[in-house]
């Protein structure tokens, strides 16, 4: 005759064994996710379109009367695979918003690589402010709020100027 006893200590083993088994694979799955975010995050191209607020913020320059000055542009970025054009303008300088007549054009064109970004730039002053033409360089690197997203809500880098030799801290916030 079958011991009771000992066909449910069996089948509770069992099922312990079972239990066991899922904790393990959910264990090595929850594990290897940030891998896997992380390759998968990196494999995916970022979106840059749309409106962006990009604050350069002067840390060395030919004069000293340009040093620690904070200008912001207002750009709208169209991106094709992993190339993108900007066109924008200058809109602040020191916080204080420029009347629209004192407003330099901005053009960007650049490249996505990852998480990098790379782009150049024509700023060209209004008609009859006396100013040349400038042309610079920005090193950018996305900042996304989480893996799964293509849509990054920053980016932080430098930029390079020829407008008085400036170079500094350069960072694009989306603006949605």
């Amino acid at each position: 005759m079958p011991d009771p006893a000992g066909t449910r200590i069996k089948t509770r083993r069992l099922k312990f064994g079972a239990v066991l088994g899922v904790l393990a694979t959910i264990s090595l799955v929850v594990t290897q996710l940030d891998n896997i975010l992380t390759f998968f995050g990196a494999k995916t191209l970022a979106s840059l379109d749309g409106p962006w607020l990009i604050t350069d913020k002067i840390q060395q320059a030919e004069g000293d009367r340009f040093n620690n000055l904070a200008i912001q542009f207002r750009v709208f970025i169209q991106q094709k695979g992993e190339s993108f054009t900007a066109v924008g303008e200058k809109v602040a300088v020191n916080g204080e918003t420029l009347k629209a007549r004192l407003r330099s054009k901005l053009d960007i064109s650049g490249s996505i690589s990852g998480s990098q970004v790379t782009a150049t730039f024509v700023e060209t002053p209004p008609e009859g402010a006396g100013a040349r033409q400038s042309r610079g360089s920005f090193s950018w690197q996305l900042v996304r709020t989480s893996f799964l997203t293509k849509r990054p809500t920053r980016m932080e880098g430098s930029f390079v100027s020829t407008a008085a030799d400036t170079k500094g801290t350069s960072i694009a916030i989306r603006e949605e």
